[in-house]
This record gives C-alpha cells, structure tokens and sequence, in this order.
C-alpha cells in the first residue's frame, strides 16, 4: 500500500526518542483512555513503552505526517502475555492505582492476568488463535486526523514488515473496548469471534486472516 503524500511509517525500537516517546504518550492518554495502560501515571506509561521497544517479540510503529507523530500502533507476537511485561514493576503499578482509588482498573488487570476475561470465548476457538498470530495491542490516531484511512496503514504496513522478518503470521488479533472501535476494525475486514469481560463493560475480540 502506498502511503499519502508527506506520511512516513516508522518502527521504533530500541531507545526511543524522548519527543517520540512523549508523543506515544500523549496519544495512550487521548485516544486510548479505554485501555488499562491509560489509567497509569506517565512514568509508569513511558516505562512500559521503553520496555516494548527493547522487547525482541514486540514492535512499536509510528506514523508521521511533515515529521509529526500522528498515530501509532503496538504489535505482541503469538502467546507473548502481554501482562507479563508489567511484571517487573508490578508493585509500581497496583501502589499507584490503589493510592488513585482506581479499583476497578486493578480488577480487570486481576481478570486479563488470570485469562478469567475470556469467558465469552469457547474453547476451541481460543485453542484456535494460539498459534502464528500478531497481537494488535494498542492503535490510535490523532483525532484530528482520524476517518481519513490512516489508520489501515498502522495495520497494513507493519504486518509486510515483520513478516520479512522471516515470521510466520497468518492472522491479527485485537480487541475493541467501544462501538467506534469495533466499526473501524470491521471496517478493515476484521471479524467478531468472542469477547473479553471487563467491569461494567466487555470488550470485543475480533480476528482477521492475512
């Protein structure tokens, strides 16, 4: 796919940038406030995504528009637990969501860390997605720049890339926590195969073969 004029895709690995890394940041708080990540502090937010770009089963992808970070989009590899790479700063992250009151946050990190969310998912399906897929764990585009098909690109163009990588990927996996979300995942021919359960609200499970 070819990019729109003046828009350049990026990975970012290893040390990131501190613009980069502030801009990241402004866009978990902004466009994915939904997520649990969101709901951290922003040492503890920068920490994690400096974590992610020095992980070898993980990617992170900027889209830059004249040289300004726009977008980015966050990949995991097949069974790599996500939760797991907060464990090493764990007790950071409960003290600072206890001390805020942020309850319920702490209990749906309680629900993904034991796989209890998964309850809308059968067996077999969940047998099913374990193998040679990309977890889409986080994506979002400046609101500004949002319903412009900027955001096929953070999907698009990264999956070629780590497939030259030599690994084998045949499907992504990703959630929406909103109807917005999910219209825009559908909208790039991703299909619903369960949910995750989440305090007061349940987030979709959607999949789509490449």
């Amino acid at each position: 796919m070819k990019l729109k004029k003046n828009l350049v895709i990026k990975e970012v690995k290893g040390k990131i940038k501190i613009n980069e890394l502030h801009k990241i940041y402004n866009l978990v708080k902004e466009e994915n406030f939904k997520s649990i990540l969101s709901h951290l502090n922003e040492n503890l937010i920068k920490k994690y995504l400096r974590i992610v770009a020095n992980y070898n089963e993980s990617y992170i992808y900027v889209l830059k528009k004249k040289n300004i970070i726009i977008g980015y989009a966050i990949y995991f590899i097949n069974d790599t637990d996500i939760i797991k790479k907060f464990y090493s700063f764990k007790f950071e992250i409960f003290k600072d969501l206890f001390f805020n009151l942020k309850i319920l946050v702490i209990l749906n990190i309680f629900l993904a860390v034991t796989r209890l969310d998964l309850i809308f998912l059968g067996t077999k399906k969940k047998n099913k997605i374990r193998k040679n897929y990309l977890n889409l764990n986080l994506l979002a585009i400046n609101k500004k720049y949002q319903s412009r098909g900027y955001g096929n690109y953070l999907i698009t163009y990264p999956v070629k890339q780590i497939r030259r990588k030599n690994i084998k990927i045949n499907k992504i996996i990703c959630e929406a926590p909103s109807k917005r979300v999910l219209r825009f995942y559908i909208k790039n021919n991703f299909k619903i195969i369960g949910k995750k359960l989440r305090i007061f609200k349940n987030f979709y499970i959607l999949q789509k073969h490449i």
